[in-house]
């Protein structure tokens, strides 16, 4: 509706119930960019850190990976709580594709929960914006 209205904007931000690799390529077509959280069973491109070689793994196997053998490249960044304060998350990022789509992302995990109601230790984002700092990403998309 904003395009066929041409209402100016920059950016979609969506939850994992509608990341989808349509929804990737059509916002990248269109020079918008997009922060989406994806489902830890999204493919992933990844250096396996013990064979060395790029392939295919969901969030669900990167994530231990990432804790055992980059524990040392995890960044701390300070974000908003829902009730206000502020604390720490662990995160790890880099440029990636997902499988079967054409568009680059950089990925972020972000290992911590997203509120006390929150039943995963660990999140997925993603963003087309390949420049967009990890912290400005993950404070777009909690502003959702």
């Amino acid at each position: 509706m904003l395009l066929r209205k041409k209402i100016p904007f920059s950016c979609v931000v969506v939850d994992a119930w509608y990341t989808s690799i349509d929804l990737i390529e059509f916002t990248a077509s269109k020079n918008i960019s997009l922060i989406a959280e994806v489902k830890i069973n999204r493919s992933i491109f990844f250096t396996h850190p013990q064979t060395k070689q790029w392939r295919y793994l969901t969030g669900d196997k990167i994530i231990p990976l990432i804790k055992e053998f980059y524990p040392h490249k995890l960044k701390n960044i300070s974000v908003p709580t829902s009730d206000g304060t502020i604390k720490n998350v662990l995160i790890y990022s880099f440029e990636t594709k997902l499988k079967d789509c054409i568009v680059p992302v950089k990925a972020i995990f972000i290992f911590d929960k997203w509120s006390t109601t929150d039943d995963r230790d660990a999140h997925i984002l993603i963003t087309t914006d390949l420049s967009m700092p990890a912290r400005s990403a993950i404070l777009t998309y909690l502003l959702r």
